[in-house]
C-alpha cells in the first residue's frame, strides 16, 4: 500500500469522522492506546480537512524532532503548509544563559509565522522550549526593521541602526545577528530567516535585496521587501516577558501527548532553574519566575483552545 492510499483509506475510516466530528463539539479529545506515526497521519488528515493553526506538545526534544521529522514526510508535496520546529533558546534546558543562535532562529521565525495569516500553519515544540517565556508582541514589531527595493537608505544611519539592535559587525556574515558593510552591500543575517541577505545600494537608494548562501556566497532568492528581526532573548528589548501561547490565534489547535508529563518536566525545571541562578554571582539576567512560565499558568491557558491529548497516563474524567 502507497502512503497516498494510507492516507485516503485512514481519511474514510469511521474512526477518523467520529474525531472531526468531535473536533467540532468539544473543547478537549482524549485519545487511548495510540501507537506508532498514528497520530501524524490522522493529524496529516484533520489539517488537510479543516485548515489552521496546530501547535503540537511532545515529551520531550527527541520524541518532539521524531514528530516532526514524520510530518515534513507527510506534508512534503502539499502546498499552502508552513511546518516549524520551536526548541528551547538554551544549550541545556533552565541554565538561564549562554543561548544558542540556530534555536534563538527557530524560535524567532515561529513567533514572526504566527503573525502572519498562513492556510496552514504546524509548529512542533515540547516542554523545556514552550515553558521559556517570549518577548512581548508591541517590543517584537517595535524592534524589527523592515526595508524595501526602491527605498533611500544611509550607510552610516543602517550601521547605527543595526548596532543598536545588538548585532555584532563583522567581515562576513555566518550567523544569526552579525552584519558586515562593503562599499555599497550590506549583509546581514536576521534571526526570523535561515539565510542572510544581501542588500545592495546605488548611491542612498535600495537597488537589490537578495538572500544568500554564507558558504558559497552565491545568491538564492531575488526579494523586494525583507524585515530584520535581533535577538528576541536580549533583555534590553524587553524585560517584560509573556507566555508563548499569547502568540497563538485563538482558532488555533492543541495536540499534545500526555500534558501530565509536561507538566511535571516545568515543575522540576523551575527547581533546577532557581538552583542555576542562585550559583550566578553576577545577576545581570531576569528571574526564573520572569523567564519561565509556571507550570499552573501553563495550564490554565491551555483551557483557551481546542485540545487533542493521546496517550495520557492519568486519566481524568
Amino acid at each position: 500500500m502507497s502512503l497516498n492510499q494510507f492516507k485516503t483509506r485512514l481519511a474514510a475510516s469511521s474512526a477518523f469522522s467520529q474525531i472531526s466530528r468531535l473536533w467540532q463539539d468539544c473543547s478537549t479529545i482524549s485519545l487511548k492506546k495510540t501507537s506508532g506515526s498514528y497520530i501524524s497521519f490522522l493529524s496529516y488528515c484533520l489539517i488537510q480537512e479543516k485548515n489552521g493553526n496546530n501547535l503540537f506538545i511532545l515529551p520531550d526534544k527527541e520524541e518532539a524532532l521524531y514528530f516532526f521529522n514524520d510530518l515534513e514526510n507527510l506534508f512534503n508535496s502539499e502546498r499552502g503548509t508552513t511546518l516549524l520546529f520551536y526548541p528551547a533558546s538554551y544549550r541545556r534546558p533552565y541554565q538561564i544563559m549562554d543561548s544558542e543562535a540556530t534555536s534563538v532562529l527557530q524560535r524567532t521565525e515561529v513567533l514572526d509565522a504566527l503573525g502572519k495569516e498562513r492556510k496552514k500553519l504546524i509548529v512542533v515544540t515540547y516542554p523545556e522550549a514552550i515553558v521559556e517565556k517570549v518577548i512581548e508582541k508591541k517590543n517584537f514589531e517595535k524592534n524589527n526593521l523592515i526595508i524595501s527595493v526602491g527605498e533611500e537608505l544611509e550607510l552610516d544611519l543602517i550601521d547605527e541602526i543595526l548596532i543598536d539592535l545588538d548585532f555584532e559587525k563583522v567581515d562576513y556574515v555566518y550567523e544569526p545577528g552579525q552584519f558586515a558593510i562593503r562599499g555599497g552591500i550590506i549583509d546581514v543575517f536576521s534571526f526570523n530567516y535561515e539565510m542572510p541577505y544581501r542588500v545592495e545600494l546605488f548611491g542612498d537608494e535600495i537597488e537589490s535585496i537578495r538572500e544568500f548562501d554564507p558558504v558559497n556566497q552565491l545568491s538564492v532568492t531575488t526579494l523586494n521587501r525583507i524585515k530584520i528581526v535581533p535577538n528576541i532573548n536580549n533583555i534590553s528589548f524587553s524585560k517584560n516577558r509573556v507566555s508563548f501561547l499569547e502568540y497563538l490565534p485563538k482558532n488555533t489547535m492543541l495536540w499534545a501527548k500526555d500534558l501530565e508529563i509536561s507538566q511535571k518536566k516545568m515543575e522540576q525545571g523551575f527547581e533546577i532553574a532557581s538552583k542555576v541562578y542562585n550559583k550566578i554571582k553576577e545577576k545581570k539576567t531576569l528571574l526564573p519566575i520572569e523567564m519561565y512560565l509556571s507550570p499552573l499558568e501553563f495550564l490554565t491557558k491551555i483551557k483557551e483552545y481546542k485540545v487533542l491529548e493521546w496517550n495520557r497516563t492519568i486519566h481524568e474524567k
